[in-house]
C-alpha cells in the first residue's frame, strides 16, 4: 500500500505540474484584461509593492504584507487593498487609453504636461532614496520639538504625537538636505542663465 500510495502521489503531482506548465482556464498569471491589453499579476505586484513601500516608508514586501492583514491600516492607507489598487491601475489604463486616441486633445500640451511630470518624480524619488539615510532623528530632537508642540497635538495620544513630531523633524531634514544637494548639483554641472537673461532684456524694451 505504501508503494502504490507513492506511485499515485507522483503521478497526481506530476499530472498537476504538467496542467500548471499549460495555458489551461485554472491557472492564470494575469489580474485583469483590458481589451487587448493585460495586466499581469507581476505588474499589479510591482506597482503595488513601489507605491506603498514608498509612501508609507517601508524597506520589504513582507512589511507591507502585515500592513496589509490589519483593518485599521487599510481603512488609513486604501492603497492596502490589493482589489481598490487594481482598480485604480485599470482607471489609470483606461483614461490614459482614451486621451492617447482622442484628437481633440492638445497633444504638444499634454506631453509638456507630463514631461514636466516626470521630472518632479523623479526628482522627489530620486532625492528621497539618495538622501534619507543621511538623516538622523534623535530622540532628544524629538522630545524638544514634542514639548514645544505638544499642546497643538492634545487629540492624539502620546505615542501617536511622538511618532509625528519624528516624522516632521525627518521631512524638514530632508528637505534641508534636499536643497542643499541640489545646490550641489547645480554647481556641478555649470548651470548657466545667460540665454533667459539675454530674453528677459530683450522682453523689457
Amino acid at each position: 500500500m505504501k508503494i502504490r500510495y507513492s506511485v499515485l502521489t507522483a503521478l497526481f503531482a506530476s499530472a498537476i505540474m504538467f496542467f500548471i506548465s499549460c495555458d489551461n482556464p485554472f491557472s492564470r498569471d494575469w489580474a485583469a484584461k483590458i481589451g487587448n491589453e493585460t495586466i499581469t499579476m507581476k505588474e499589479l505586484n510591482r506597482f503595488y509593492y513601489t507605491q506603498n513601500k514608498l509612501s508609507l516608508e517601508k524597506d520589504s514586501n513582507e512589511e507591507i504584507d502585515k500592513l496589509a492583514q490589519d483593518p485599521m491600516a487599510v481603512q488609513m492607507h486604501p492603497t492596502l487593498n490589493k482589489q481598490l489598487f487594481l482598480d485604480s491601475i485599470i482607471n489609470g489604463k483606461v483614461v490614459y487609453n482614451a486621451a492617447m486616441k482622442d484628437n481633440s486633445i492638445d497633444k504638444d500640451e499634454m506631453n509638456a504636461f507630463i514631461e514636466l511630470q516626470k521630472y518632479q518624480i523623479v526628482t522627489q524619488y530620486y532625492l528621497y532614496k539618495k538622501l534619507k539615510p543621511r538623516i538622523v532623528v534623535t530622540e532628544d530632537e524629538v522630545n524638544e520639538y514634542y514639548t514645544k508642540y505638544k499642546s497643538r497635538l492634545s487629540k492624539y495620544t502620546a505615542n501617536e504625537a511622538i511618532e509625528l513630531c519624528r516624522k516632521d523633524l525627518q521631512n524638514r531634514k530632508l528637505m534641508y538636505e534636499s536643497n542643499r544637494y541640489v545646490d550641489e548639483l547645480k554647481q556641478k554641472s555649470g548651470v548657466n542663465r545667460d540665454g533667459f537673461k539675454e530674453y528677459m532684456t530683450k522682453q523689457d524694451k
